[in-house]
């Protein structure tokens, strides 16, 4: 470290200093090299990240997408009985097939995302924007698997959203919460209830 070799050279006592000039030349020299080494790999990380976006941007653009042929697939079935014919029901289940292709896709540019950024986390392990891109989509993965009333897969991604969050989800992970109430009538009584599934 530059800082040991300048207390090394103001030292008092002769024999903690360098025992010659070239020595404290080769020593500059390593922090140097040191410094244009950690410079490289952190401008690596950051051009991985600018890399990322463009999968990130798609992912979000085709879930959207998915999203839209999902709801049109349900007005369109909506209303069509079980023993109706096939005909009427195939337009419907068209769109959900396109609707599940769209998600692969999807699927496919979420992955990349999290190679790049993970690749930009091996060469600075501390960047923020990695670590919070990584959060984000991990996220995302987590609120979908608790719409989609998958428990275990969203404990998992959650898992993983602590382990790259900058402090964005903290309190969302914590899930600490308080309720204020107002009302305008006079001894008004106000009873909050657990909400406990029971059964299906």
């Amino acid at each position: 470290i530059l800082e040991d070799l300048c207390l090394a050279l103001l030292s008092k006592d002769p024999a903690q200093r360098p025992d010659s000039a070239d020595r404290v030349a080769a020593e500059a020299e390593s922090y140097l090299e040191g410094a244009k080494e950690r410079t490289r790999r952190r401008d690596e990380a950051r051009r991985l990240c600018e890399l990322a976006k463009v999968p990130v941007q798609k992912s979000l653009s085709l879930q959207r997408e998915r999203e839209r042929r999902e709801a049109e697939a349900r007005l369109l079935l909506e209303d069509v009985k079980g023993h109706e014919p096939i005909e009427r029901k195939r337009p419907g289940w068209a769109l959900e097939d396109q609707a599940k292709a769209v998600e692969r896709e999807q699927a496919a540019a979420m992955a990349q995302a999290i190679e790049l950024y993970t690749k930009s986390l091996a060469y600075d392990p501390e960047l923020v924007v990695a670590r919070a891109g990584l959060a984000d989509l991990y996220w995302s993965r987590a609120t979908e698997a608790e719409a989609e009333r998958r428990p275990a897969l969203q404990v998992y991604y959650e898992a993983l959203v602590a382990e790259y969050d900058v402090g964005r989800y903290a309190a969302l992970l914590k899930a600490d919460a308080s309720i204020s109430i107002e009302s305008s009538a006079h001894g008004a009584v106000v009873m909050a209830y657990r909400y406990v599934e029971n059964d299906r």
